[in-house]
C-alpha cells in the first residue's frame, strides 16, 4: 500500500490559560485539560489541511480502499493516565494562523486565540451558532 502524506496549510495551539496569545510557530503543540490554581484549563491544537490537496489525492492516486490518520508525536508527558482518549472535531468557521509561541512577551495576537477566532481580538468565537459535531473554544 503507498503512504500519501498532506501537510496542515496552517496549524495553532491555543490555550485557555493565555486565552489572549495565540502559538501558530511554537514547535510544541499542547492538548488537553490541567488544573492551574484549583481552576480547569484546557489547549486545543487547530488544524486546517487544503481540501484540493485531499480530493486530487483522493481523486487522482487512491485506488480501492484506504485509511487515514493524524500524526501527532509525544515530547513529554508528566502524571499521564493510563488510558487517554484524543477525540477531534471540524471548525465551522474559519479562523486565523498565528506567527506566535506559547511564551512571547508580550503575548502574541497575530491569528486566533482562545477567545478570538480572528487576528487583533476580533470575530469572537461563537458557540451559540455551531451546528451539531462541531466545537467551540470559549464561552463566557
Amino acid at each position: 500500500m503507498a503512504i500519501f502524506r498532506l501537510y496542515p496549510e496552517k496549524d495553532t495551539f491555543i490555550s485557555s490559560e493565555r486565552s489572549g496569545s495565540n502559538a501558530g510557530r511554537d514547535e510544541i503543540a499542547e492538548i488537553g485539560g490541567f488544573p492551574v490554581s484549583n481552576a480547569g484549563k484546557a489547549s486545543r491544537i487547530l488544524t486546517q489541511y487544503a481540501l484540493s490537496e485531499i480530493q486530487s489525492t483522493l481523486n487522482g492516486k487512491v485506488t480501492g480502499g484506504f485509511s487515514a490518520s493524524l500524526n501527532y508525536f509525544l515530547a513529554d508527558a508528566t502524571d499521564l493516565k493510563d488510558n487517554i482518549s484524543i477525540e477531534a472535531f471540524p471548525i465551522a468557521v474559519s479562523w486565523d494562523n498565528g506567527l506566535g509561541k506559547y511564551y512571547d512577551q508580550p503575548a502574541n495576537q497575530s491569528g486566533c486565540t482562545w477567545k478570538h477566532r480572528s487576528e487583533g481580538a476580533v470575530n469572537s468565537w461563537t458557540v451559540s451558532s455551531f451546528p451539531s459535531f462541531t466545537t467551540g473554544s470559549f464561552r463566557e
